[in-house]
């Protein structure tokens, strides 16, 4: 699609988590003008380490764990976003061999985890900051053909999440912002039917052991 092709539209794209930045990636690669509605907005930091030590992200706790790209987006950055791979390179983000360097497995964790040899942290001198509310769900927002609400897309866990532990979440999101812009140059008049157009391509693109945990607890 020609990077004009969206120029009429104004996009707000609210939460400014992998999700929202990777759908406002797309728009503007469109044409589409920007704006992005974050509730938990910091200022800017120097460099990665100080903002992993100084904001304060309410609304995802989970910035405060280590986290991996999985095989898929890593793949998918690489082929179609190589500036972002590329700016995560040049700012400390690392590509382990995995062969070379296998990760250890849960069960070698055991001993450490005994009560005769730790305890819990989460007092004073030891906060911890809990994350609860850790399901797997289904939304739609196509039903019988039509989108709910016209110019309304729900990407990522606004559509569907499974729980984080399942280690999906990153490439998930940005798949499906990735879905978003090739249904927007399937039918760029249409918002319609690209609401359609990416639901057919979400549908289909989905793991199915995530279309199993969801329609479990949906």
């Amino acid at each position: 699609m020609p990077r004009t092709a969206l120029a009429h539209l104004h996009a707000a794209v609210v939460g400014s988590g992998i999700t929202g930045l990777a759908a406002a990636r797309v728009l503007s690669d469109r044409g589409a003008r920007v704006t992005i509605l974050e509730r938990d907005a910091e200022p800017d930091a120097a460099d990665p380490a100080s903002a992993f030590a100084s904001w304060q992200r309410k609304g995802a706790p989970q910035v405060r764990h280590s986290h991996a790209f999985l095989g898929r987006l890593r793949s998918l950055l690489r082929d179609k976003y190589p500036d972002i791979l590329q700016g995560l390179l040049d700012v400390g983000a690392a590509e382990p061999d995995m062969l070379a360097h296998p990760p250890l497995t849960l069960p070698p964790l055991t001993p450490w985890v005994d009560p005769a040899v730790s305890e819990p942290i989460g007092d004073a001198a030891h906060p911890v900051q809990a994350m609860g509310g850790l399901i797997n769900r289904l939304r739609r927002f196509v039903v019988d053909g039509a989108p709910l609400a016209r110019g309304f897309i729900a990407l990522g866990d606004a559509a569907y999440c499974t729980n984080p532990l399942y280690g999906r979440g990153c490439a998930q999101a940005f798949l499906h912002a990735d879905l978003l812009g090739e249904a927007l140059d399937a039918a760029p008049d249409d918002l319609a039917a690209a609401a359609r157009e990416l639901e057919t391509r979400a549908r289909a693109a989905l793991p199915a052991a995530c279309r199993r945990a969801s329609s479990r607890t949906a």
